[in-house]
C-alpha cells in the first residue's frame, strides 16, 4: 500500500468524496455506498475511514436499530394504506414496485439502556440526519420516544451536527419535535430543522410554542415548517415563542408563513449580530421604530425574504438594516400597495445597491385577492420604476403590481441596457389595460439581454413589427405575453417562436378588452390560451 494511504486525513479525504452525496447528483456513476463498504472490508487502515463515509449522513434509525440483536425489532409493511401507495407509487396496486416497498420497524421488547449503549461505535459517527439518496425503512414513534432521552440521546450522538428531524416523521407516525427537543442538551448542533404537523389542529389555536435556546445553544441554521397533512397549509396561524438572545450565532432562520412570533420576540430577532439569511412573517404590530436597543439592525443580513401586511412595513424595515452586504430582497405584501408605496421601496432599494453593488434580487408580489378598486394611485407608472435602473447588477426582477401598468417600448429599451445581466424578468399588473409596449420593444429586450431565462410581460401583440422576424436567444427557457385581442393562430404565435426557438413554455394569453375587464378574482379569465407546453418537458434548471 502506497505511504500517502496511511495518513488517515488524506485516506478520509479520498472516501469521503467516493461517498459524498453532491457528487453522485452531478451524475458520477461510478460512486456508491457499496464501494465505500467494499473498502470498510479491505483492511483495518481503511476500516475507520470507510465507516465514518458510511455513517456520516443517516435518513432514518433503521440502520442503527438492525445493529442490535434480531429478537429486539421486527419488519413492518407501511404500504398497505392506499392513500399512501398513491402518493407514494401513483397507483393503488399492491404489486406495483414491489422492491420500492417502505417498511418500518418496530420495536417487539424496549432495548435496555445497555443495548442501545451497544450501538456507540457506529452512532459516533453520524454526524447529519438528512435526506440522503437511499430509501431506508423508518422507526415507530415509541422508538423515537425511547432513543430521544435527555440520557441517551446525546451519548449515541457525540458528533451530530445537522438534526432534520422531517427524516422522523413519515406517513401516521409523527412525534412532536418541540417536546422532545425541548428536554435535550445538544451543545455541538449548528443545523436544526423540522415541521410543526397536523396535531396542532386538533390544539388550543392560542397555544403557544416554546422552543428554548438551551437545548441548542451553538445553533446557526434553524428551519421551522408548518404544514397540515403534508400538503395543506394549516388555516390557524402557530404561535412560536423563542429567546432569540440565546442563539446569538443564528446564521440563517427560516420560519414557515403560517408561523408567528410576536412582536417582542421580533425586536430580540432584529439584534442578533451574525444572521444572514432570515424568511419570516412580520407581526402586524411590530414597529421598527419601537426598537430602543442602541445595537445595530441585522448587520450582517444578506438574504431578506419577508411577509407583510403592508408594504410599507417591508420598507421600514430595510431602511433600517445597515448591512453592507444585502443582495437579496423578497417581499410579500397582504394589502394592495400604491404607488407612492412601491416608489418608495424602489428608492430604498437604490440606497442599497449603493452601499452594495452586487445586489442582484428583488422579488415584490401582492399575496392575495380583493374586489378591484378603479383607484389610478394603485396604478404604476413606467417613472415609479426608474430608481431600479440604476441597479446595474439586477439578475432577477419579479413584481405582481395591483394596479396597471404603463410601459412603453422605449422603457424597456431603458431596461435592457440598464440590467444587461438580467435572467428572470417578470413584470405584470392585475388591472388590465392596452399596453404601449409592443413586440418591437419586446425584440429588443430579448436582443440586450442575452441570460435571459424567464419572461413574462404584456405587450401588445397585435401588430407585428415591420422588419423580418430573426432568432434573438438561445437561453430563453420560458416566455409568458399577455395581450388583447389576439385569437389562436395569430402570426404572433409564430413571430415568438423565432424569437425565441429553444423556450420550452410559450404562453400567448389573449384576455378581454379594458372595459370588459372584470379585474381580479374568480371571475378573472382568458380568452384564448394557446402554445402551451407543460413544465415537466422543461430541463431541471432554476431560474430564479
Amino acid at each position: 500500500m502506497h505511504a500517502c494511504l496511511r495518513v488517515p486525513d488524506i485516506l478520509h479525504l479520498i472516501i469521503g468524496f467516493l461517498e459524498d452525496e453532491s457528487s453522485r447528483n452531478r451524475g458520477y456513476s461510478f460512486i456508491s455506498h457499496k464501494d465505500v463498504a467494499r473498502l470498510a472490508r479491505t483492511c483495518k487502515a481503511f476500516m475507520d475511514p470507510a465507516l465514518d463515509a458510511l455513517w456520516r449522513t443517516q435518513s432514518s434509525l433503521s440502520p442503527l436499530v438492525m445493529c442490535l440483536p434480531s429478537h429486539l425489532w421486527m419488519r413492518g409493511n407501511r404500504s398497505r394504506n392506499a392513500a399512501v401507495r398513491w402518493l407514494r407509487l401513483g397507483t393503488l396496486r399492491r404489486d406495483a414496485r414491489e422492491k420500492d416497498k417502505v417498511v418500518s420497524l418496530t420495536m417487539k421488547p424496549p432495548p435496555s439502556l445497555e443495548d442501545w449503549f451497544t450501538l456507540k461505535r457506529y452512532s459516533r459517527r453520524i454526524q447529519r440526519f438528512h435526506f440522503p439518496a437511499l430509501r431506508l425503512p423508518g422507526v415507530c414513534s415509541n422508538t423515537l420516544d425511547t432513543i430521544f432521552q435527555p440520557g441517551l440521546f446525546p451519548e449515541l450522538f457525540p458528533s451530530l451536527r445537522t438534526l432534520n428531524f422531517d427524516v422522523f416523521n413519515r406517513e401516521k407516525f409523527y412525534a412532536q419535535p418541540i417536546s422532545l427537543l425541548t428536554p435535550m442538551r445538544l451543545p455541538h448542533l449548528v443545523h436544526l430543522g423540522f415541521t410543526v404537523s397536523e396535531h396542532l389542529q386538533r390544539q388550543d389555536p392560542n397555544e403557544i410554542l416554546h422552543l428554548p435556546p438551551t437545548c441548542a445553544p451553538s445553533i446557526r441554521s434553524l428551519v421551522i415548517n408548518v404544514t397540515y397533512g403534508g400538503a395543506k397549509q394549516i388555516a390557524t396561524p402557530v404561535n412560536l415563542a423563542m429567546n432569540f438572545r440565546g442563539f446569538p450565532y443564528l446564521r440563517v432562520l427560516t420560519l414557515s408563513r403560517d408561523l408567528d412570533i410576536s412582536s417582542s420576540d421580533m425586536h430580540e430577532l432584529i439584534r442578533l449580530q451574525y444572521l444572514w439569511k432570515l424568511t419570516v412573517t412580520l407581526p402586524n404590530d411590530f414597529d421598527i421604530k419601537d426598537h430602543t436597543s442602541m445595537e445595530p439592525i441585522l448587520p450582517s443580513l444578506g438574504y431578506l425574504d419577508i411577509y407583510v401586511d403592508s408594504l410599507n412595513q417591508g420598507t421600514k424595515l430595510l431602511s433600517s438594516t445597515p448591512s453592507s452586504e444585502l443582495g437579496c430582497v423578497k417581499i410579500q405584501h397582504h394589502l394592495p400597495a400604491s404607488q407612492s408605496d412601491i416608489y418608495a421601496l424602489f428608492l430604498e432599494i437604490r440606497r442599497i445597491y449603493k452601499r452594495f453593488p452586487y445586489f442582484d434580487t428583488l422579488v415584490v408580489e401582492w399575496a392575495s385577492w380583493t374586489s378591484p378598486i378603479t383607484d389610478p394611485s394603485f396604478d404604476l407608472p413606467q417613472s415609479a420604476l426608474e430608481p431600479l435602473l440604476a441597479c446595474r447588477r439586477l439578475r432577477v426582477f419579479d413584481l405582481i403590481s395591483w394596479g396597471k401598468l404603463d410601459v412603453d417600448d422605449a422603457f424597456i429599451t431603458q431596461i435592457a441596457r440598464a440590467w444587461p445581466t438580467i435572467e428572470t424578468f417578470h413584470l405584470r399588473g392585475l388591472q388590465r389595460k392596452i399596453s404601449r409596449a409592443t413586440l418591437g420593444g419586446l425584440r429588443e429586450l430579448l436582443r440586450r439581454c442575452p441570460q435571459l431565462l424567464s419572461l413574462s410581460i404584456e405587450v401588445d401583440a397585435r401588430v407585428l413589427p415591420e422588419e423580418e422576424p430573426e432568432m434573438e436567444t438561445r437561453s430563453l427557457q420560458m416566455l409568458c405575453i399577455t395581450t388583447f385581442g389576439v385569437s389562436s393562430g395569430h402570426p404572433a404565435e409564430k413571430y415568438l417562436r423565432i424569437l425565441a426557438p429553444k423556450a420550452q413554455v410559450v404562453e400567448l394569453r389573449s384576455v378581454r378588452s379594458d372595459s370588459d375587464w372584470p379585474g381580479p378574482g374568480p371571475e378573472m379569465f382568458f380568452v384564448n390560451y394557446f402554445s402551451y407546453i407543460s413544465w415537466d418537458r422543461c430541463p431541471r434548471r432554476s431560474i430564479s
